[in-house]
């Protein structure tokens, strides 16, 4: 039996919890104040969609803005990214506390270990201060699945199908839920019933139709604006084998707490009354890899696809350590448990640090001081720029820059050349090249006047340590250009 309710509603247990929830706030306020960007362009990149919302009514509505994450972060991004950051630290942290709570409903004995669980992800843990979409679908998901334990069913139901508003694998939690309900008679008894229940999931999607229409005036708004990158057969980021997420497993639940996430999902999945939380994780990873395999909608083989479903991991986690624990007493002591949590957030703290691209804001805001300081006072009408914390450093309108094609270089000329006077330009040499297809060269071929470049090795805050190509000095150089009057 997975349950000890009585031992887990204990003063110690809680003390235990609300102690982890604490760490959860501490580590995130200190990712946010040691590393000032996020690990991935599309944190910086989500943040400005929600900053400039305001002004632009569509990107609340938008397929790749994420509907759910604009409305939830559409006030406090406008109080600044640190101020977003930190809220994400908050809404991560609520993730935890209610995975601990769906676990307490559960019957779990010792669901507070469903805090650390859930916090030493190593794919999460790099987004526990981002404004990342993952964290927010998996808090959402966790008020779902606690609704959904605690027999308010119908309330589940509609917090799921808010998930497609924060990510595509809303869609697979809206199926694996959608066959729960039909399978579950304590819904309705006849099967006509929660079939008719079981609509509810199309709350969230039949919301963002009706906003994007009366935002748009478009009624297929969503299909018009659907990314080309995303079409079934494009295979945008390229293909991969079928075990590609299996090896990454250790990324996605922790090198050293796999192995009791692999053994909770099986003892859930056999469990009945608790499969739904071993399915919702083992479905999406299923599509997911069959999706990387033929690089259908944009599958890019990234770990933290699957930090959408910590709840489940970390629900998973508890049941498995519970059982080790109730197996091997002798081994899966309190200082075993010690051992395994220190070394896995040293490993995490080793595995944000050595995620370079953060440390280009840094960069970035030594570029802007200099502007600052010796070019205040230059008009600007429009600026380009190629990485989001440029555009957060001087805090302009997104939609200046126009939209670049990165395999037609003739045509980019010619939107460069075409851009008007007063235009300046935030560049660097890796993410410019890479993703937009324009190096420094191309803009001063294109009548850009360079005002500043500056070379840098940036460093992480831990020790240089370079490991399976992870970590270790990242070579970055800063421009400033701008197009003069005529």
């Amino acid at each position: 039996m997975l349950s000890a309710r009585a031992s887990d509603d204990s003063s110690k247990n809680r003390y235990a919890a609300l102690l982890w929830l604490a760490a959860c706030l501490a580590s995130g306020l200190a990712l946010v104040m040691l590393y000032p960007d996020s690990s991935q362009q599309d944190g910086g990149h989500h943040f400005i969609f929600a900053r400039w919302a305001w002004q632009h009514p569509e990107m609340f509505v938008g397929v790749w803005q994420r509907p759910l994450f604009s409305l939830v972060y559409a006030v406090p991004a406008l109080g600044g990214y640190e101020v977003a950051r930190c809220w994400a630290v908050m809404i991560s942290a609520a993730g935890a506390a209610m995975t601990w709570f769906t676990a307490r409903r559960m019957g779990l004995a010792n669901s507070w270990r469903c805090i650390p669980f859930y916090l030493l992800q190593p794919a999460l843990f790099l987004m526990w201060g981002d404004t990342m979409t993952e964290p927010l679908f998996a808090t959402v998901l966790s008020g779902a699945l606690l609704a959904h334990v605690s027999g308010r069913l119908r309330l589940g139901a509609v917090l799921a199908s808010l998930l497609i508003g924060a990510r595509p694998e809303g869609a697979f939690v809206a199926l694996v839920w959608g066959l729960m309900m039909l399978g579950n008679s304590a819904l309705a008894k006849s099967l006509l019933r929660r079939a008719m229940w079981s609509l509810l999931l199309a709350v969230g999607l039949v919301t963002w139709v009706l906003a994007a229409w009366a935002i748009s005036g478009d009624p297929l708004y969503i299909i018009h604006n659907w990314p080309p990158d995303w079409s079934a057969g494009g295979a945008a980021y390229g293909k991969g084998p079928l075990w590609q997420y299996l090896t990454r497993f250790p990324e996605i639940a922790g090198p050293l707490l796999m192995v009791p996430v692999a053994v909770g999902l099986w003892i859930l999945a056999g469990t009945p009354g608790l499969r739904l939380v071993a399915a919702l994780f083992l479905f999406a990873f299923g599509m997911h890899s069959v999706m990387r395999v033929f690089g259908l909608f944009g599958s890019a083989g990234y770990a933290r696809y699957f930090s959408s479903f910590a709840p489940c991991l970390a629900i998973a986690g508890c049941v498995g350590w519970n059982r080790f624990c109730a197996r091997w007493p002798q081994v899966f002591h309190g200082r075993t448990w010690a051992a395994v949590v220190v070394m896995s957030f040293c490993a995490n703290f080793w595995f944000v640090d050595g995620a370079a691209w953060n440390r280009d804001a840094h960069a970035v805001q030594t570029a802007k001081v200099w502007f600052d300081a010796h070019q205040a006072g230059l008009p600007v009408d429009r600026f380009l720029w190629s990485q989001a914390a440029m555009n957060i450093a001087w805090d302009r309108d997104p939609w200046e820059e126009p939209a670049f094609r990165e395999a037609d270089y003739a045509g980019t000329l010619a939107t460069l050349r075409s851009m008007p006077p007063r235009t300046l330009v935030c560049w660097d040499a890796e993410t410019g090249p890479a993703l937009r297809n324009i190096s420094v060269e191309g803009f001063k071929a294109s009548g850009f006047r360079l005002l500043y470049q500056q070379n840098h090795q940036l460093l992480g805050r831990m020790p240089t340590l370079s490991l399976f190509g992870w970590g270790g000095p990242r070579p970055q150089t800063i421009y400033i250009l701008y197009k003069d009057p005529s």
